[in-house]
């Protein structure tokens, strides 16, 4: 919480703070790791391949592979970490998101909230704000969002966000 409060700016105060649900957030991203027992047993098996084939490339290349399987593998347990130390807050003038040791703020003027998506799952509600309309380079669009998940009072940061 100090972390959040020396980012407050003179005459801001905070009206709401949240904090995701390790768990909800955990099972949210069980799909990847799911998806990462083939991908690891394929690559496994190309790489043991290309090793006894003495195919030093094509090792290096498996081997990037697995590394990737590993990451996807990890993804519920580092969303989980990562969601203890998170936290949202409403201020009278901004949306902020915020690790606890204070290294990442995103930070979003109310003034700038013209729609939230709302989805409640996983035992809490993920709020979506979109922050930025992004292009590729290629003539197509994406919006960036930050997203508000697995939290429990969910329904008051959408009143305070939607009623502002």
């Amino acid at each position: 919480m100090a972390a959040l409060r020396a980012r407050l700016v003179a005459g801001e105060h905070i009206v709401w703070t949240g904090k995701p649900n390790p768990a909800s957030t955990m099972m949210s991203k069980w799909a990847v790791a799911l998806f990462a027992i083939p991908w690891l047993l394929g690559t496994g098996y190309g790489f043991l391949s290309a090793r006894a084939a003495g195919d030093q490339a094509e090792m290096v290349v498996a081997f990037i592979f697995v590394c990737v399987g590993l990451v996807m593998l990890a993804t519920p347990v580092a969303a989980f970490f990562r969601a203890r130390r998170t936290t949202f807050a409403i201020t009278n003038r901004r949306l902020l998101a915020i690790t606890r040791n204070g290294r990442s703020l995103t930070s979003i003027l109310l003034s700038g909230v013209r729609q939230v998506e709302r989805f409640d799952r996983h035992g809490g509600t993920t709020l979506r704000v979109p922050t930025a309309l992004v292009s590729d380079g290629e003539g197509g669009r994406s919006v960036d969002y930050l997203e508000l998940h697995g939290l429990s009072d969910g329904e008051r940061a959408y009143q305070l966000l939607v009623g502002q």
